[in-house]
C-alpha cells in the first residue's frame, strides 16, 4: 500500500511490469520492465511521489510516479552496473542510489535526474552493503563489505566521518552487547476454567450430534 494513498501495486510473476490500482476508481497505471520483484520502489514523505527502479536495454532508469494522478512524471537513466535499491531523502529532496555489491557505488539525484554526488570508497573487493538516510536527511551512512560505515554531508556529500565495525570486542569497553537467547514458553493451565454457559453449549451440542 502507498503511504497516504487508497492504493495498491502489484507486482507480476515475471518482472515485466509494474501494475498499480486505485481503490478509489478504475485507475490502472503500469511500469514496464521493474528492476526488482519486492524491492527497488520508494515513496516521498508526503506520500506524493515514487521512485521506482526499472532496467531496458542494459541499462538501468529510475521512473518517477505521481501518485496523485498516476502518470509517468519523469525518467531518467543511472550509471550503474546493476542497481540494487533507491530511496528518497527524508526531505524529499534528493534520491540516492547504490549498486550491486559487486560494485562500490553510491549515487545522488535530484528528482529531475542531474547527478548531485557519485561515491565511492574503494574501487576492487565487495562493494555496498546498507544504505541508510538519518531522520532528518542531513546525513547518509553507507555500509559496506570491508566492515566500515561511511557518513555523507548532505551539504557537500563528502565524507566527514568513518566508523569500524570490529569483528572482537574486548574489555574495556563500553559498547553495549545483546544476546538472544531461546526460553520455552511455561503457561499457567491450573486457574483456566470454562464458564457455565460454554460448558451447557457443548453439552447440548454433543446432545444434537447423538
Amino acid at each position: 500500500m502507498e503511504p497516504r494513498q487508497p492504493s495498491f501495486t502489484y507486482h507480476i510473476r515475471l518482472p515485466t511490469a509494474l501494475i498499480v490500482w486505485s481503490l478509489l476508481n478504475t485507475a490502472c497505471v503500469h511500469v514496464q520492465w521493474p528492476k526488482h520483484p519486492s524491492k527497488g520502489v520508494s515513496f516521498t514523505k508526503d506520500g506524493k511521489f515514487a521512485a521506482i527502479c526499472t532496467r531496458r536495454d542494459c541499462k538501468d532508469y529510475i521512473n518517477l510516479l505521481s501518485c496523485h494522478t498516476w502518470e509517468i512524471m519523469g525518467v531518467f537513466v543511472v550509471d550503474t552496473l546493476e542497481l540494487s535499491d533507491t530511496e528518497w531523502s527524508p526531505d524529499d529532496s534528493a534520491i540516492v542510489i547504490w549498486d550491486l555489491p559487486l560494485e562500490y557505488k553510491v549515487q545522488i539525484y535530484s528528482p529531475d535526474g542531474r547527478c548531485l554526488y557519485k561515491h565511492q570508497a574503494y574501487e576492487s573487493g565487495l562493494g555496498v552493503k546498507s544504505v541508510s538516510w538519518s531522520p532528518c536527511g542531513q546525513f547518509l551512512a553507507v555500509g559496506s563489505y570491508d566492515q566500515m560505515l561511511r557518513v555523507l554531508n548532505h551539504l557537500i556529500w563528502k565524507t566527514f566521518a568513518e566508523f569500524m565495525h570490529l569483528s572482537t570486542v574486548r574489555a574495556p569497553c563500553c559498547a553495549a552487547v545483546f544476546k538472544e537467547v531461546d526460553e520455552p514458553l511455561l503457561l499457567d493451565m491450573s486457574e483456566l476454567c470454562l464458564s457455565d454457559d460454554f460448558a451447557q453449549g457443548n453439552d447440548e451440542a454433543s446432545c444434537r450430534q447423538t
